[in-house]
């Protein structure tokens, strides 16, 4: 009751409009101007759903507050202006494909799950993957 879902689609294979087309069509919303330009919006029975498209990152975004975390509209709307300036900052997006290098940890500190393991088989450590 208490969440917010969002989603986001950076550069959507099918385009930005039929990707935003298809999300609004999923979730039955209308046309809202107050969200964005092109923005479209719903009220469900137990959150407030949003759904436009960021031109600066070339991304679609669907987000639906719920009603313990956005009691109206308003906060609703607040939420998706958030979100939408998030989303316009093309450093925000992580590439899976980098590969970011890791600091030897001792087995012992471990927390989780490893990425990689360092195992000592020369006079260097080497990374196994």
């Amino acid at each position: 009751e208490h969440s917010v879902d969002v989603e986001v689609w950076l550069r959507p294979d099918e385009g930005i409009a039929a990707r935003l087309a298809a999300v609004g069509a999923a979730d039955r919303l209308q046309p809202d101007a107050a969200v964005a330009q092109g923005g479209l919006f719903a009220v469900t029975s137990d959150a407030f759903v949003a759904a436009f498209a960021v031109d600066a990152s070339e991304a679609v975004v669907r987000i639906a507050c719920h009603r313990g975390l956005c009691p109206d509209k308003d906060a609703a709307l607040a939420m998706a202006h958030r979100a939408a300036a998030n989303v316009a900052v093309a450093a925000n997006f992580i590439d899976p494909a980098k590969d970011s290098p890791r600091p030897f940890v001792p087995r012992g500190n471990v927390k989780g799950r490893a990425e990689r393991i360092w195992l000592p088989l020369s006079r260097l450590w080497l990374p196994i993957r």
